[in-house]
Protein backbone atom coordinates (compact mmCIF):
# COMPACT_ATOMS: atom_id res chain seq x y z
CA UNK A 1 0.00 0.00 0.00
CA UNK A 2 1.25 3.54 -0.69
CA UNK A 3 2.00 5.68 1.93
CA UNK A 4 -0.30 8.93 1.85
CA UNK A 5 1.64 12.11 2.20
CA UNK A 6 0.20 15.25 4.23
CA UNK A 7 1.28 18.43 2.84
CA UNK A 8 3.58 19.33 5.58
CA UNK A 9 5.49 16.19 4.03
CA UNK A 10 5.16 17.33 0.26
CA UNK A 11 6.44 20.49 0.88
CA UNK A 12 9.62 19.35 3.13
CA UNK A 13 9.80 16.84 0.21
CA UNK A 14 9.68 18.88 -2.82
CA UNK A 15 11.16 22.03 -1.13
CA UNK A 16 7.94 24.08 -2.84
CA UNK A 17 5.63 26.40 -0.15
CA UNK A 18 2.70 25.09 0.46
CA UNK A 19 0.10 27.74 -2.03
CA UNK A 20 3.05 27.07 -4.97
CA UNK A 21 1.80 23.18 -4.85
CA UNK A 22 -1.85 24.56 -5.03
CA UNK A 23 -1.35 26.84 -7.70
CA UNK A 24 0.27 24.08 -9.88
CA UNK A 25 -2.03 21.29 -9.33
CA UNK A 26 -4.64 23.53 -10.67
CA UNK A 27 -2.77 24.13 -13.60
CA UNK A 28 -2.12 20.65 -13.84
CA UNK A 29 1.20 20.93 -13.47
CA UNK A 30 1.01 18.61 -9.98
CA UNK A 31 0.02 15.76 -8.96
CA UNK A 32 -3.72 15.70 -7.73
CA UNK A 33 -4.33 14.73 -4.02
CA UNK A 34 -5.34 11.14 -3.38
CA UNK A 35 -7.88 11.93 -0.91
CA UNK A 36 -8.84 14.77 1.61
CA UNK A 37 -6.00 13.71 3.56
CA UNK A 38 -2.85 14.27 0.97
CA UNK A 39 -0.90 12.77 -2.02
CA UNK A 40 0.38 8.98 -2.71
CA UNK A 41 4.17 9.16 -1.79
CA UNK A 42 4.57 7.67 -5.36
CA UNK A 43 2.88 10.22 -7.28
CA UNK A 44 5.37 12.77 -5.91
CA UNK A 45 8.99 10.93 -5.99
CA UNK A 46 7.30 10.42 -9.68
CA UNK A 47 6.66 13.94 -10.05
CA UNK A 48 10.41 14.54 -8.83
CA UNK A 49 11.89 11.91 -11.12
CA UNK A 50 10.31 13.34 -14.23
CA UNK A 51 12.42 16.82 -13.07
CA UNK A 52 9.30 18.41 -12.64
CA UNK A 53 10.94 20.09 -9.49
CA UNK A 54 13.27 22.09 -11.50
CA UNK A 55 10.40 24.26 -12.95
CA UNK A 56 10.36 27.99 -12.07
CA UNK A 57 8.94 29.68 -9.22
CA UNK A 58 9.88 27.44 -6.14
Amino acid sequence: MDQILRTKDVVRITRCHRCTIYRRMRAGTFPKQHSSKGWRRSDIERWLADGASDEPGR
